[in-house]
């Protein structure tokens, strides 16, 4: 098994999720604790312009780890900006230091994720990495 399949996943990692219209992508902060391959944690984000703004919204993390996939369901706090939950599907990647998938609300919406392990430089790695594999 590759470091990357192996990887424990807990940690601080920041992200970048898109919509499927031409929006700018939306930042995001999460915190993921991984117990032999159980996912939890939660996330932050922030709306800095309409229709939310300014809002931050605060989410749960729960899923599974195994191998190089990863898969989540993100829950929102309060359903604010969205009441249904959020299904992500990723894959491990960059010896585990990366996560990037899609993210699907009811298998009607979705669009592409990045996370980056929290590092001096991950917030510019993390834009750099998402300009590069944006649809």
């Amino acid at each position: 098994m590759s470091k990357a399949g192996s990887a424990d996943l807990t940690g601080v990692w920041l992200g970048l999720y898109s919509y499927p219209q031409k929006l700018e992508p939306v930042s995001f902060t999460a915190t993921l604790i991984d117990t032999s391959g159980a996912i939890s944690g939660s996330s932050h984000e922030s709306f800095p312009r309409p229709p939310l703004a300014p809002y931050t919204a605060f989410a749960t993390l729960d899923g599974r780890r195994e191998e190089h996939a990863v898969s989540f369901v993100k829950t929102y706090d309060g359903g604010i900006p969205h009441k249904q939950p959020i299904s992500y599907e990723g894959s491990i990647v960059d010896d585990g230091n990366e996560i990037e998938g899609r993210w699907i609300i009811s298998r009607v919406w979705s669009g592409r994720f990045l996370m980056v392990r929290s590092a001096p430089n991950a917030e510019t790695i993390v834009r750099k990495k998402y300009e590069r594999v944006r649809i």
